[in-house]
């Protein structure tokens, strides 16, 4: 899975308008991180999925593109191997590739606060431009 600097930037930018932290995984580690917390300063990239985030992605739990988890306090999961990180809110997101096959995951977490369903509509462009940057950088490399 390749991310593009200009995916980055994009990234970046939208942190701010979500006011959440990202995370881009493939199938076993985390690929890109980045955090509203702690300035960029501390990565989590090639970090290993928890038993959780892998249980998700191996168990058909996202069974189409259009699927999506909403996460809030006590139903947040563990997402990096030995986390201790305290969710407050989570959304996920399976990343398909061409072929229909779910290659990774969208994560966008809060340390405080609540995501509702209408922070779904805020961020489902954010997701197709994630998908589709990856899936063009793949068929480009």
């Amino acid at each position: 899975m390749l991310i593009s600097s200009k995916l980055e930037e994009y990234i970046i930018q939208c942190l701010q308008v979500s006011k959440s932290n990202i995370i881009i995984t493939d199938l076993e580690k985390v690929k890109f991180s980045k955090s509203l917390e702690t300035n960029n300063n501390y990565s989590i990239d090639n970090y290993n999925l928890s038993i959780q985030v892998k249980h998700l992605i191996n168990h058909s739990n996202f069974t189409d593109p259009n699927s999506y988890l909403l996460l809030n306090n006590h139903e947040c999961i563990k997402i990096l191997e030995n986390d201790s990180i305290n969710y407050a809110c989570q959304i996920i997101f399976p990343i398909y590739n061409s072929a229909s096959h779910i290659q990774g995951l969208l994560i966008l977490y809060r340390l405080s606060g609540n995501y509702i369903k209408s922070s779904l509509k805020a961020v489902e462009n954010f997701k197709k431009f994630v998908t589709e940057s990856i899936n063009t950088n793949e068929k480009e490399n």
